[in-house]
């Protein structure tokens, strides 16, 4: 993928994000691994929580952890306050979660907080 790059924080692997901060912004390619890839890279047995913020590539993370958002069903944590084509990075991932069955709850400045609904108690 290509790291667009504005300078210290204007940083990001998704198209548009940093461009609209800042016009001095130039592109770098790095290699990129998936969750899922780097469960199995590094054989691990468990996954209790992902914490996400990386600048608006939240969506492509929870896309590449599908077999561990099944499978471990991690609680998950991400900044979800940049923007894709009107719509926050949180709204997004919502909609991603719920089709894992998590309990999404999404706050006043687009953090959102994750867990599977399986591991929820009411006592």
């Amino acid at each position: 993928m290509d790291l667009v790059s504005g300078g210290v924080q204007a940083n990001s692997l998704i198209p548009g994000i940093v461009a609209d901060v800042t016009k001095n912004y130039s592109r770098h390619p790095v290699l990129t691994k998936t969750i899922d890839d780097l469960v199995e890279d590094l054989k691990l047995k468990r996954v209790d929580m992902l914490s996400l913020t990386i600048n608006g590539a939240e969506p492509e993370a929870l896309r590449g952890a599908a077999n561990t958002l099944k499978k471990m069903r991690p609680r998950i944590r991400l900044a979800g306050w940049y923007q894709i084509d009107g719509q926050s990075i949180a709204s997004i991932c919502k909609d991603i979660l719920d089709q894992y069955d998590y309990f999404v709850y999404v706050g006043q400045r687009n953090g959102l907080m994750a867990i599977p609904r399986e591991k929820i108690c009411f006592d």
